[in-house]
């Protein structure tokens, strides 16, 4: 498929008006951060989708409500495209890294 085809399954499977913005802006947000576009990066192998996710996310210093909608809207975008990633194990190491984030940061304030 090329990118319009990509575009219009991904916009016209959402209903919600705000969603389909917020989708779009998240997804736009990350492909702009790896300089490609959404048919290049469903074309890379799930693994590399992953990690490519896993970075964007633990490095970025953005509420974790924030990771969620960038996750949701990466998620819908990867399955409305028959792109099959581990999704459990996206939110969980993500998750995880949350915690240590927060953890390494009240020891650091507290050591001082």
């Amino acid at each position: 498929m090329n990118a319009v085809e990509l575009a219009l399954i991904f916009i016209n499977s959402i209903d919600s008006s705000r969603t389909r913005q917020t989708y779009e802006f998240c997804i736009q947000k990350f492909l702009n951060h790896y300089k490609t576009d959404l048919e290049s990066l469903l074309q890379l192998p799930p693994q590399d989708i992953s990690n490519l996710l896993i970075r964007y996310l633990v490095e970025k210093k953005i509420s974790k409500s924030y990771k969620n909608q960038i996750l949701s809207a990466l998620k819908h975008a990867c399955e409305m495209n028959d792109v099959v990633l581990n999704w459990k194990k996206l939110k969980t190491v993500i998750q995880a890294s949350n915690c240590l984030l927060g953890f390494i940061s009240s020891y650091i304030l507290f050591r001082q």
